[in-house]
């Protein structure tokens, strides 16, 4: 991702938004709106707030940088997208299903790896009103982050394959899988220690 320049930022939140078909486009369209409506919001700054972020892993830096894109509630999982685009290694993304995943799963698999980080529940799974992650889920998306990281280093360990953050939640996201069908659609079990 070119950092420098605001026109890659803007591809990040479409192909964030993408799989969303009925409202996508709008949303993109909406956010890069705001973006553009506040000339003081430059792509320099986007990186300099989500690298103090990635560097701190603080609330405080989450929210300093997802404050400028002028959302109207406290949503995090399109701000979160561009730490796991600059360091997909390190990072990943975090959504609903991945949050209905983790509220299904989590106690298995702490259990199953108790060295590992352990994953809490997100709110958005205990309120049944809510749509989107909010900054109420940080903990949880802090949690998330610790524990894709652990178990890409497990699997690259395991498989010879190298895992990034990234790919561990793409795998929880594709076994969820789509609305419409019986959750999870793929059963992961957990690595034992």
């Amino acid at each position: 991702m070119n950092a420098m320049k605001i026109e890659p930022w803007f591809e990040v939140v479409f192909w964030k938004l993408y799989s969303q078909s009925r409202i996508s486009h709008q949303k993109t369209e909406d956010i890069i709106r705001q973006l553009k409506m506040v000339p003081e919001v430059k792509q320099a700054q986007l990186l300099e707030k989500a690298n103090n972020f990635m560097n701190s892993e603080s609330r405080e830096d989450f929210d300093a940088f997802r404050q400028l894109f002028r959302f109207k509630s406290k949503v995090i999982a399109v701000v979160a997208t561009f730490p796991a685009f600059l360091r997909p290694d390190q990072f990943p993304m975090v959504d609903t299903r991945v949050a209905k995943w983790v509220n299904l799963h989590y106690k298995m698999f702490n259990s199953a790896n108790p060295d590992a980080p352990q994953l809490i529940p997100s709110e958005y799974g205990n309120n049944y009103s809510a749509t989107v992650l909010t900054m109420n889920d940080f903990s949880f998306y802090l949690r998330w982050i610790h524990w894709t990281r652990y178990i890409a280093k497990k699997l690259t360990s395991v498989t010879g394959t190298s895992w990034r953050s990234r790919d561990v939640e793409m795998a929880v996201f594709t076994a969820w899988g789509d609305r419409g069908h019986q959750h999870p659609v793929i059963r992961l079990n957990p690595l034992l220690e």
